[in-house]
């Protein structure tokens, strides 16, 4: 471990461990609460396995991501368009160069600032969505139950694209 290779003990607590940590910092030399940022997805229910899944780099993947600026313990697209669009929704490190004399830190200057990432919209309809979904599921319900060649469906698939643009509505 250096000081350029940060190691997470904690993540997501609660404002009076924040508090407690803080208040102890002179006698925890060396942690520090960092604040981060998330990707998030207000919607969960709308096609979630096309917007895709995050999680932590694994050791055969660092190797390569360490050459593009990620650290061991930063967060990547692991499918979907969480994957497909990493480079547009991961953003750019900051440079902090801190000084220490006697394992106290004497200044600190930021030599390049943080660069967030971009949102990305998509052009799925979510009222929409939810009515296909909907729509799919009372389907093959039917099917299963008044169809005796289709017994025993279990999934299907509907895309509805807007005729103008080809954008995906749902």
């Amino acid at each position: 471990f250096s000081l350029s290779n940060l190691f997470t003990i904690c993540e997501d607590i609660d404002i009076k461990s924040v508090s407690k940590i803080k208040e102890q910092s002179l006698e925890l030399p060396g942690i520090e609460i960092l604040e981060d940022a998330i990707r998030t997805n207000p919607i969960v229910d709308v096609i979630p396995h096309e917007i895709g899944t995050v999680g932590p780099i694994y050791a055969e993947e660092y190797d390569e991501l360490r050459d593009k600026g990620y650290f061991m313990n930063d967060y990547v697209g692991k499918s979907g368009i969480e994957k497909g669009m990493e480079s547009v929704l991961r953003g750019k490190n900051g440079i902090r160069e801190i000084t220490l004399h006697n394992s106290s830190v004497i200044s600190s200057e930021i030599k390049e600032p943080a660069v967030p990432g971009n949102t990305v919209h998509l052009t799925v309809d979510v009222a929409f969505q939810r009515d296909i979904q909907k729509l799919l599921e009372d389907f093959m319900k039917y099917l299963n139950e008044e169809e005796e060649e289709c017994e025993n469906i279990t999934s299907g698939a509907i895309v509805a694209l807007d005729a103008k643009d080809n954008d995906v509505l749902a």
